[in-house]
């Protein structure tokens, strides 16, 4: 199934042709049969390989954390009739169950219920990866994370009794050592360039020498170690975590670099 046909299905053919017209003006092809990632229920994920980020496309009615320093903020943000899209960076992932225990730990301080903590819904900002120190583990999910008290399906208290015991287990044997707050302003040039892209403003159109250039500063970014395809990480990982995610990346990456 291609993701528009997967779009129309989830939601209806207007949003289908809405996340078009929005690959088209980021220059990117709309992703064929096995170039995607279907996501919770409604969701989608397209893994850019040259640029070291993804492409998250939700339920735009799905509340999200907004601004918190524990779940992964989007380097961009734009809606397509009812869904929502984000253009998230690559990080380093999964996470230790030492340290998604601990993100945990800390969201609930603040209100938040980290409800599906399986290691790929978490990982590390690699602002420091060139020294080999990771910074704070961050989830990458938004939708695995939800306020306390708000209903959330059954099915997701399930999971959370099963991950929450295993990472309980885990770091009774080995406790998580205290980390940093993630600094995310490091992304902020990016959110600075999308937005001149599109004119800082909510303009139908985007500007394509500045598209061009959004693209390059993602490039950058690589380049300097600070945003990393953690889904073609080490490759034992991979079978087990991101194998569908690894193969639509490259799948996905051959038609990008002929196109």
């Amino acid at each position: 199934m291609t993701l528009f046909r997967s779009i129309s299905k989830a939601f209806n053919a207007a949003t289908a042709y809405a996340v078009e017209d929005f690959f088209g003006e980021m220059l990117l092809p709309m992703p064929q049969k096995g170039e995607f990632t279907k996501t919770w229920e409604r969701g989608a994920l397209v893994f850019i390989n040259p640029a070291a980020c993804s492409l998250r496309i939700n339920d735009r009615a799905v509340k999200t954390p907004k601004n918190d320093p524990d779940v992964l903020q989007p380097i961009a943000t734009r809606y397509a009739e009812d869904a929502r899209i984000e253009i998230n960076p690559g990080i380093t992932c999964p996470a230790r169950k030492q340290d998604i225990l601990q993100t945990y730990r800390s969201l609930k301080e603040r209100g938040l219920f980290f409800w599906d903590q399986k290691g790929q819904n978490c990982g590390y900002l690699p602002l420091a990866a060139t020294q080999g120190i990771q910074t704070a583990p961050v989830v990458i999910d938004p939708e695995a994370v939800s306020k306390l008290g708000q209903s959330v399906k059954l099915g997701a208290y399930y999971l959370f009794i099963k991950r929450h015991a295993e990472n309980r287990i885990i770091n009774m044997i080995s406790p998580a050592v205290p980390l940093p707050q993630a600094d995310q302003s490091i992304y902020d040039p990016l959110r600075d360039a999308f937005r001149m892209a599109w004119d800082d403003g909510d303009q139908p159109h985007a500007i394509r020498e500045r598209v061009v250039d959004f693209w390059q500063e993602c490039q950058d970014m690589k380049e300097r170690g600070l945003m990393v395809n953690g889904w073609l990480n080490n490759p034992r990982v991979v079978r087990q975590n991101y194998k569908n995610a690894y193969e639509g990346s490259l799948k996905y990456e051959r038609r990008l670099c002929g196109a």
